[in-house]
């Protein structure tokens, strides 16, 4: 089971959706057609043809990269060196 918040909205998209769509298309057709920001932390349901399938796509809001969750490195050393040889294209 995938958790999401209590108070997420859940769209139903009208109409038959291509059950072969991926994520990106699905994404594409909330922005589109529902005039809906797709990575707005909303669960929207897609109806197949026949009437027997869904697909959901939920995307949770990004955090920012300044979040305080987020270990960065504070240093990167690099073992690896750059050589040139000669007549190497």
């Amino acid at each position: 089971m995938i958790p999401f918040p209590a108070a997420a909205k859940v769209l139903i998209a009208g109409g038959a959706t291509d059950m072969r769509c991926g994520m990106n298309s699905l994404a594409l057709k909330v922005q589109q057609g529902l005039g809906r920001d797709p990575h707005g932390g909303e669960l929207v349901c897609f109806r197949g043809r026949k009437g027997d399938l869904i697909e959901v796509l939920f995307r949770p809001k990004a955090r920012s990269l300044m979040s305080p969750c987020l270990n960065m490195p504070t240093t990167c050393r690099s073992t690896a060196s750059a050589r040139s040889t000669p007549g190497a294209a």
